[in-house]
């Protein structure tokens, strides 16, 4: 009898056992799949408006990406691209780290978004630098 309940224990411990690591396997490959990209902005570089609130308070910040894709994970959208650094700001240590890192943000933050040829890209990096 004793012999019979540990068969039973053993087969129920090796199904959980296999559905666990199926089941974590199963997770993984459909976090992987999940991304669908919906629009692609072609080689030039989306500059983007985005409106970020954290209580009362609202900051508006602008990025620079390049190879943009909009892109969907799971049923939230994000524009993800290369990261570009600003030309006044490309040998400073604070900010070159950032250039050509691949990053994403959430869609329902940007307000405003601009598709930019490197010339127009060229243009609007040097009006930033009557910016104080």
């Amino acid at each position: 009898m004793a012999r019979k309940v540990l068969v039973v224990l053993s087969c129920v411990a090796s199904f959980i056992l296999f559905n666990f690591v199926g089941g974590v396997r199963l997770a993984s490959s459909a976090t992987k799949s999940s991304i669908q990209e919906i629009e692609d902005f072609g080689n030039d570089y989306l500059l983007i408006y985005m409106e970020r609130t954290a209580g009362i308070e609202g900051k508006t910040d602008t990025q620079v990406l390049k190879d943009a894709k909009l892109i969907k994970l799971g049923e939230r959208y994000f524009v993800r691209g290369k990261g570009h650094t600003y030309k006044p700001y490309e040998n400073d240590v604070k900010y070159k780290w950032y250039n050509g890192v691949d990053v994403a943000f959430d869609w329902k933050d940007v307000i405003q978004f601009s598709v930019l040829s490197p010339e127009q890209l060229e243009s609007y990096e040097a009006s930033m630098k009557d910016e104080p």
